[in-house]
């Protein structure tokens, strides 16, 4: 599902996509706030987000990077494989053209030295883009050394098969994208793919990555006080600054995939954290003792912590109350454990709590809150 809308002129236009609709609103809310931006559209899948944004080629858009269909990213993974798929990437991503528009390219709507591209629209309309120089270097190589002899003036044109030298069609750039897309075979959100894959494949195609995994929830996203941790390179995420400021605090982390890493240890300690706080409430109600008594005294100690003063009272009230739902951290233990296993990292408790997670999901469980995953948060 997606929705859009025309922003007025001068506004610098946001289209947010994140399957979770509280992080929608409220990032939303916070962008509409300042002067010289706007939402102008959302989306929960990237299905749904390109159907939506065709049109409206925003300036930036916001992504979830773990939504499960992420072809935006996948098909980047070796889309370095042929200059032409090199450069309708970096027409698309980086020019901010539409897909009709790079087919409808012909050889001389592009100007190599003077660094511009003529691009039709709809109603025959014309205008000029300016073309990143890197791009235009790989269209010159692709013009020059891989473009088949052809009567055709489309600039990308079909270059295996029967059909080589006829103009690419809509058909054809689809099975191109999907060809990378199986290429790649990497999961969304992985923090390696993103270090070794994803960033390089588009530092390659000239495109600014910066990978920006958020924690503190709905009241974080609603309160503008979200922890984002940053991965990339350093003088992008400099120039992203001032946005994310506006959602709450950024922290560069270091290069491509370090914020992914950042927030795999904040699932870590977080919901192993909840795992424990949830024993300790079990183990005291077995007991005779009163759960909030059981926070009240532990937080003035070493045991105190942002995690047990939230969902201590909670679990000694029996208040699981959607908030973010315990499926989010089943996805995340997972990429988190393929990640630990890759690194050659041991994490038993990790472990353990992933087993939790599994069991919640076979009970049907997922879309409640996180402490329900737990020993004695489970409903009676």
């Amino acid at each position: 599902m997606a929705t859009a809308k025309t922003p007025p002129k001068g506004k610098h236009r946001i289209f947010i996509v994140d399957d979770h609709p509280i992080f929608r609103q409220g990032l939303a809310q916070l962008i509409n706030q300042e002067s010289d931006l706007l939402v102008c559209g959302e989306a929960e899948d990237y299905q749904s987000a390109l159907k939506a944004a065709q049109d409206l080629k925003p300036d930036m858009i916001i992504v979830d990077i773990t939504l499960k269909n992420m072809s935006g990213i996948d098909l980047i993974k070796e889309i370095h494989k042929t200059r032409r798929d090199l450069a309708m990437a970096g027409l698309m991503l980086y020019c901010g053209l539409r897909s009709c528009e790079v087919l409808a390219l012909a050889v001389t709507d592009v100007d190599i030295g003077g660094r511009w591209v003529t691009v039709t629209g709809k109603g025959a309309k014309q205008r000029r883009v300016p073309l990143d120089p890197d791009v235009a270097s790989v269209i010159d190589v692709y013009v020059l050394a891989e473009r088949p002899e052809s009567a055709s003036d489309r600039l990308f044109l079909v270059a295996k098969g029967p059909n080589r030298g006829q103009p690419l069609t809509a058909a054809g750039l689809r099975t191109v994208f999907r060809y990378h897309r199986e290429v790649s075979g990497v999961t969304g959100g992985h923090p390696h793919a993103l270090r070794h894959t994803f960033g390089t494949a588009l530092a390659e195609a000239g495109v600014d990555f910066l990978d920006a995994p958020v924690s503190g929830g709905r009241a974080g996203a609603e309160q503008a006080t979200l922890s984002i941790m940053v991965g990339g390179d350093e003088a992008v995420f400099e120039k992203a600054r001032p946005i994310f400021e506006i959602m709450g605090k950024p922290t560069y982390c270091g290069p491509s995939g370090s914020g992914q890493i950042v927030k795999a240890c904040n699932q870590i300690v977080q919901v192993v954290n909840i795992q424990g706080i949830a024993e300790a409430m079990l183990f005291a109600n077995a007991n005779g003792v009163d759960g909030h008594k059981v926070v009240e005294a532990l937080m003035s100690g070493f045991a105190g912590s942002k995690m047990l003063g939230l969902m201590g009272p909670k679990m000694a009230n029996r208040d699981f109350d959607a908030g973010i739902e315990a499926r989010l951290h089943h996805k995340d233990f997972g990429l988190v454990l393929e990640a630990a296993r890759k690194s050659g990292v041991p994490v038993p408790l990790t472990a353990t709590v992933a087993q939790q997670l599994n069991a919640l999901m076979a009970q049907g469980w997922g879309k409640m809150r996180a402490p329900r995953s737990s020993a004695g948060g489970l409903p009676k």
